[in-house]
């Protein structure tokens, strides 16, 4: 017995010294040699039983590149795969290798995923694509994604339908390089979710070349932050979701985005037959795909998402620019039908000729409306048709002309029999064996995005009324260093109390961040948890067993600064020792408690 309480003693001191959480992290070594060594690794970290052993493993790749043979397929529904590039020098590439002509499938992943500081060509060595090069499957999942350069996609890069509850991402400081494929306007994206989302959080990144950029279709989104991002050459729908519940677009570059248009057959399937447009918003109804907490249990909506005036939506310093090249496309100089735009010959609603509307409205009558008429949802500092002078050419006249035929080719233009080279579209040379260097399109890896052969910063003297930082994706400048994703979300919670009229209280904002203990403790079946953070952002509070796995998630969102209690009910678990951990900007406390059933 003594020797039982010896251990029990033991397992709560090293509990209390917050020796649980260490690290588990293993080395891959790069190079042809290691072909293949990046999945199996990951792939064959499971028991007789096929059980995880390491659900939170940190798999570092080594500088150099790291050829895939197969797909990563696992089963982790309690913890998160970690991918991370060592970040001593080039970021690691990862090349995808086909085997007698057939690449690699993609990855599947029941569980979380993180990757960061890697770069991954998403078509393999012969240039073939797949339908998605990560799913994530199951409930509560997470991606995070971070300083990340992808190149290439078929249809997406993140395949998010079959997380069916709580899904949360974030993609931070990445580069998705000439996403374009040549089959179809409605693929290449960075990743697809028709399903509800919890949090979205998309902030400095830049997507070039892409189609549906950023497809949640249909679907409500319950926080949005879409801050300081570059959307450029970006043919079709860069943000297709009109439904959400709070919602803040700030500080982002538009650059030549949906740039084929609509036709007429597309704007009939529209119910009120008005055309898509770049800021898209509507009402959550229950015509759409929503999250259990939404609904009662006849399935109508409950408070506070049944009432329009609980909603927070903020469109604010943004920039929305098209080149003077597409004007001959958009004017219709293409064909001879003299309505002055271009024209379509689908005919899903019987045959053509149809009238394609471009270019694209960054509002249109139904956004525009409900902008106006609710005081709490705001669009302001929009800056339309001036010219931010990118400092690398983002389309020729010669380039828009090769777009214009793969558009009336789409569109299915009867006299349109060009064959188009779009190889000007991309800013790489669209070869997936060629790594970028510093300015070439044949080196061994990038350091920073500001090394490739672009350079997407501008040079016009355009600067946020938020956070006084160049609008678009910062990674390009110097400003990135300076950056603080707190301090810019807190400018823009600012920005939209004051557009609203809502006075911050700052005498109840506290001044440092705090996890209280648990009361009561011990406790059965339930306990409160108080905490405090001074800063606005992204907070988690999860619980932990004495074996390190996760047993539930209190918080997992944007916060504004302030104080909270959260109830814990333990109701399921069984007695013993339980961890809980708050991370709130670099801020991160753990305490133990004690259910004493």
């Amino acid at each position: 017995m003594k020797y039982k309480n010896f251990f029990i003693t033991l397992i709560i001191s090293v509990l209390m010294n917050g020796f649980l959480f260490a690290q588990d992290i293993i080395e891959i070594a790069s190079g042809q040699a290691n072909a293949g060594l990046l999945e199996t690794t990951i792939n064959n970290d499971v028991d007789g039983s096929g059980n995880r052993l390491s659900p939170n493993r940190i798999y570092k790749l080594m500088p150099g590149i790291h050829y895939q043979l197969a797909p990563i397929n696992v089963d982790n529904p309690t913890g998160t795969i970690r991918i991370v590039g060592d970040d001593s020098g080039k970021k690691p590439v990862i090349i995808p290798i086909a085997t007698n002509d057939i690449g690699p499938e993609g990855s599947v992943i029941n569980g979380s995923l993180e990757m960061k500081n890697v770069h991954y060509q998403n078509y393999d060595d012969i240039g073939g694509g797949v339908f998605a090069r990560f799913e994530l499957q199951g409930l509560n999942r997470k991606l995070t994604v971070e300083d990340c350069l992808f190149e290439f996609a078929q249809h997406q890069v993140f395949f998010c339908d079959n997380v069916t509850q709580g899904l949360v991402l974030e993609f931070r400081n990445n580069y998705f390089r000439d996403l374009f494929w040549d089959d179809q306007w409605w693929a290449s994206r960075v990743f697809q979710a028709k399903v509800p989302i919890d949090t979205l959080i998309f902030e400095n990144n830049t997507v070039t070349g892409s189609g549906m950029a950023l497809l949640q279709q249909e679907a409500v989104c319950n926080y949005a932050l879409i801050n300081h991002n570059s959307f450029i050459n970006n043919h079709g729908y860069v943000i297709l979701n009109n439904y959400y519940f709070e919602a803040y677009f700030t500080n982002n570059l538009f650059y030549n985005c949906q740039i084929k248009g609509e036709d007429s057959t597309v704007i009939k399937l529209e119910p009120d037959v008005i055309p898509t447009c770049i800021m898209g918003l509507d009402t959550i109804d229950t015509d759409i795909l929503l999250a259990d907490y939404m609904v009662d249990g006849s399935g109508n909506l409950i408070a506070p998402y049944n009432d329009i005036g609980n909603y927070k939506v903020y469109a604010s310093n943004n920039i929305y620019f098209n080149e003077s090249t597409l004007d001959p496309y958009y004017n219709g100089t293409y064909n001879s039908m003299g309505w002055g735009a271009p024209v379509s010959y689908l005919n899903w609603f019987g045959e053509g000729p149809w009238k394609v509307y471009v270019p694209t409205p960054w509002m249109n009558e139904r956004a525009k409306k409900l902008y106006a008429d609710w005081p709490n949802i705001v669009e302001e500092n929009t800056i339309l048709d001036q010219d931010p002078q990118l400092n690398t050419e983002a389309l020729s006249a010669e380039d828009a002309e090769q777009l214009a035929i793969w558009n009336r080719r789409q569109y299915a233009v009867p006299d349109e029999t060009r064959i188009p080279d779009l190889s000007g579209y991309l800013f790489g040379d669209g070869n997936p064996l060629t790594i970028p260097g510093v300015e070439t399109e044949d080196g061994d890896g990038i350091t920073k995005f500001s090394d490739l052969v672009e350079d997407l910063s501008y040079s016009a003297n355009i600067k946020s009324t938020l956070d006084g930082h160049s609008i678009g994706a910062l990674h390009w400048t110097d400003e990135i260093s300076s950056f603080d994703p707190d301090e810019s979300l807190a400018s823009i919670l600012q920005g939209y109390n004051n557009a609203t009229g809502v006075e911050l209280i700052s005498n109840n904002i506290p001044t440092e961040y705090n996890l209280d203990q648990n009361y009561p403790n011990p406790f059965n079946p339930s306990t409160n948890i108080n905490f405090s953070i001074p800063k606005s952002g992204h907070v988690s509070l999860v619980v932990y067993n004495v074996l390190g796995q996760q047993v539930a998630e209190l918080v997992n969102q944007e916060m504004i600064a302030g104080k909270y209690t959260y109830d814990f009910d333990a109701s399921e678990l069984s007695s013993g020792i339980y961890i809980y951990q708050l991370n709130a900007g670099n801020y991160s406390v753990s305490k133990k408690m004690m259910l004493l059933k």
